[in-house]
């Protein structure tokens, strides 16, 4: 069997698992692939650590790691990720930022817990439609790729948002946003670019149930033409300096945050 980790990290990894501990963090340690280790027998980690490695692949046998939720890949040589992450049902936070990724997997929107998904400095150049199923989300990180285009839609209801940042603004092709149900006031300039939201015919945009700043719920009470017609005007600019001046500056844009 070929060996792609030293001696060293193999008894480790076997010491992990006889003393049944839940923590497995492989740090900085050479690791060129994982394929060898007794996944099967690790069932009982919830936070495992291989950052800056020299991994190329994961394999498909992670869903062994049923009670996972915390796996930091940062800084290896990935390509590809494994379909068989979608079955990591406890999976809160993945971070596969600075690989070499080009396509999220099939059925990537599927995973029911995550919260704070981290994808950025890869190549990849669209997202999966089915990422809008995403429910659980808090923070997703996508700065530094070649996306050419995202998702018509994205369902961002029923969750703690209390922001929109900007960034948001640049996806043009966005024609349905669903944030009802959050903690929002205010909501950026820039999404008065996405035109299509307004469309009268295939646009959707959905806002109720969020605490909004009068002069945002007055417009979109009115209709969401009249609401992206708001979010262009130099008086709501005028509105939101005046509003973050106010809470000291609330807002803190990082990459291409879709939404935190």
């Amino acid at each position: 069997m070929m060996t792609y980790a030293s001696k060293a990290v193999v008894k480790e990894v076997e010491d992990v698992c006889a003393r049944q501990e839940t923590t497995l963090d492989l740090l900085d340690r050479g690791i060129t692939g994982i394929s060898e280790f007794p996944f099967s027998r690790l069932s009982m980690l919830t936070r495992v650590n291989f950052a800056n490695n020299k991994l190329t692949e994961v394999p498909a046998s992670i869903d062994s790691l049923r009670n996972l939720e915390f796996l930091n890949l940062f800084n290896n040589s990935i390509s590809v990720l494994p379909t068989s992450l979608n079955s990591l049902t406890k999976l809160s936070y993945l971070n596969v930022a600075c690989n070499k990724l080009t396509e999220l997997p099939r059925g990537f929107g599927s995973c029911p817990a995550l919260e704070i998904f981290d994808c950025s400095s890869n190549k990849i150049t669209k997202l999966p439609n089915n990422m809008n199923y995403m429910n659980s989300i808090r923070a997703l990180y996508l700065s530094d790729n070649e996306i050419e285009e995202i998702p018509e839609g994205l369902a961002l209801r029923d969750n703690k948002l209390k922001e929109i940042v900007p960034a948001l603004g640049s996806c043009a092709n966005l024609r349905e946003l669903y944030l009802q149900g959050n903690m929002l006031r205010v909501l950026p300039v820039e999404l008065g670019n996405c035109d299509r939201l307004a469309d009268k015919t295939n646009g959707i945009f959905k806002l109720i149930g969020n605490p909004l700043i009068e002069e945002l719920l007055d417009m979109y009470l009115k209709g969401v033409p009249a609401l992206i017609a708001l979010l262009k005007s130099p008086a709501y600019a005028t509105v939101l300096e005046n509003f973050r001046y106010v809470l000291g500056g609330f807002c803190l844009v990082v990459g291409f945050v879709l939404f935190a």
